[in-house]
This record gives C-alpha cells, sequence and structure tokens, in this order.
C-alpha cells in the first residue's frame, strides 16, 4: 500500500483541477458553499467513482443515477474528493509523506464504511471532518433520488 502513495499529489492536484483559486479560497476561509462549488465536488466524486467503477472487471454494468449515491464505491470517492479538496486546500500534498497519505486511505475508507452505518466513532480530526462533510453532501446529493429497490 505505501508504494501505491507515490503521485498521490498529482492525483490529489488532477481531481480538484476544476475548482478556481477563488473557489478554494472559500473553501479555505469556510464560508458558505456556492453551487457552482457543490456542483464541482458533485462532477469531481463522479469522476473519481467511474474510475473506482472500471477498476472492477466484475461489473456488468454501472448502477442507475438513482441508485448510484447508495453504492459504497460512490461513497468512497465521496470521501476520496474531500479528502483531496482537504489536501489542496491547505497548499497541496506535494511534500505529504507517503506514510501519512497511506493513513489518509486508511481514515478515507473509515469514513465511507461510516456513511453506510450509523456514524463514524474515532478521536481523529480528519476522519470526522471527512466523514461529516460526506454525510452533508450525500443528504443534499440524495435529497431528490428514488430510493432503490430493496
Amino acid at each position: 500500500m505505501l508504494a501505491d502513495m507515490k503521485g498521490s499529489a498529482e492525483n490529489i492536484e488532477d481531481a480538484t483541477s476544476q475548482l478556481t483559486e477563488q473557489e478554494l479560497a472559500i473553501l479555505r476561509n469556510k464560508q458558505p458553499l456556492t453551487d457552482a462549488i457543490v456542483l464541482r465536488i458533485l462532477d469531481g466524486t463522479m469522476n473519481l467513482a467511474m474510475n473506482f467503477f472500471a477498476m472492477y472487471s466484475n461489473i456488468q454494468e454501472l448502477p442507475s443515477s438513482d441508485e448510484l449515491p447508495y453504492t459504497f464505491i460512490f461513497r468512497m470517492a465521496l470521501c476520496a474528493y474531500i479528502h483531496a479538496l482537504r489536501w489542496r486546500v491547505a497548499g497541496g500534498a506535494a511534500n505529504a509523506l507517503p506514510e501519512r497519505m497511506r493513513n489518509d486511505v486508511l481514515y478515507v475508507t473509515y469514513a465511507a464504511y461510516a456513511l453506510c452505518f450509523e456514524g463514524l466513532l474515532s478521536n481523529d480530526g480528519m476522519a470526522n471532518e471527512i466523514h461529516d462533510n460526506a454525510r452533508s453532501l450525500l443528504e443534499l446529493f440524495t435529497k431528490y433520488a428514488r430510493k432503490p429497490a430493496g
């Protein structure tokens, strides 16, 4: 896993490249999100989710738009995108050690799993922040989506 962390800084930069400096400043200053920022987060999450789905050769067809937010892969992509934004807002991850990025991936995974359940039990500030932000955005993204059957 540690060897896979090479290139993390570039991946973070690429994933969040749609955001303007003005939008990053809004995030940095913890101001209310604009509709444009929310749409960029959704778009970035969708791009990551499609990449994650492509990694699984046993998936024959993609879930419908109504089912997508209820999949673990989408929730993982959402948490991963929020993690990438967190680093981008802080100035980037170019100087982050691979060990730090590996630990971050674990916290992102915990946050994604917690979105499938009642919440996250952790004392880690970053994990809780990712989970809380992801939960809020997921509620927004699913507000008008039909619940999947079953």
